[in-house]
């Protein structure tokens, strides 16, 4: 969509955005303020100290840069993807927002193709297989700012006390964390959810599958079976940490020592 101004778009703002992670995707609802046009951007809420600071001055250097456009940041606690998909369902949601590209964001018009954005210049600076994650029947919905990597954090003088070894697979995360679990602290923090949404995609990778290849499901195998198995398992044994202030992707339950390990990002 064009704004009314013949020199700035959303893909002229794009050209110069910056986000911190995921997938970055333009809506359909340019706003117009009293001295020209107004952006609203979400994010949802980083656990890296500074991160918000860090957004809110390129949102106003980019302002200053370009005084007909005024970028509204929401920085958006708790669960960011129910807000989110409530926010896309009424007028006055966000234009621009972190999401991964479903069909149906597609064909509700929630977002618009950002193909004139890609170059064949720009295109070069892409896995392919990052821009199939943003690309729906030939056109290019987001952009992939960020491939994060997943880690596991743990405390070595706790598992030197346990005469612990830095566990290697699964199944020694499993064991560590039961040996490491003591009344005021588990031995493992993967989620409030238990895990299921931080490992949904690594288990099977982990297990080396994919989920799909050349549009034929393969994750339908024995070894991904088993690497949920084990999830449910490790579940099972009450050595989780559920019900923490913040989700995996803050550091603050890992921090305040009310687990040993713990999976985060960078």
């Amino acid at each position: 969509m064009r704004f009314s101004s013949p020199q700035i778009t959303r893909r002229d703002f794009l050209r110069g955005v910056t986000v911190t992670a995921g997938a970055i995707f333009v809506g359909c609802r340019p706003q117009r303020a009293s001295s020209g046009i107004t952006l609203s951007q979400w994010y949802h809420q980083y656990g890296e100290e500074g991160t918000h600071d860090a957004v809110l001055r390129y949102a106003q250097a980019y302002t200053k840069a370009n005084p007909n456009i005024s970028v509204h940041v929401e920085w958006v606690p708790g669960d960011y993807q129910t807000k989110l998909n409530t926010a896309l369902l009424v007028k006055g949601g966000p234009d621009i927002f972190e999401k991964q590209l479903s069909v149906p964001m597609v064909t509700a018009g929630q977002v618009a193709p950002l193909d004139d954005l890609y170059t064949p210049e720009v295109k070069r600076d892409f896995l392919d297989k990052d821009l199939a994650l943003n690309r729906l029947n030939g056109k290019i919905y987001g952009i992939k700012m960020v491939g994060d990597t997943g880690v596991l954090y743990y405390r070595k003088s706790l598992l030197q006390k346990a005469g612990l070894q830095i566990p290697q697979t699964f199944d020694e995360v499993a064991q560590a964390a039961k040996e490491l679990t003591t009344k005021t602290r588990k031995g493992l923090f993967l989620g409030n959810d238990g895990g299921v949404g931080a490992l949904l995609h690594i288990l099977p990778w982990s297990a080396g599958s994919d989920f799909l290849v050349n549009d034929k499901i393969v994750f339908n195998n024995e070894r991904t079976a088993l690497s949920y198995e084990k999830l449910r398992d490790l579940q099972e044994t009450k050595t989780l940490l559920i019900g923490a202030p913040t989700d995996w992707w803050d550091p603050s339950a890992f921090n305040q020592g009310l687990c040993a390990m713990a999976w985060g990002g960078l």
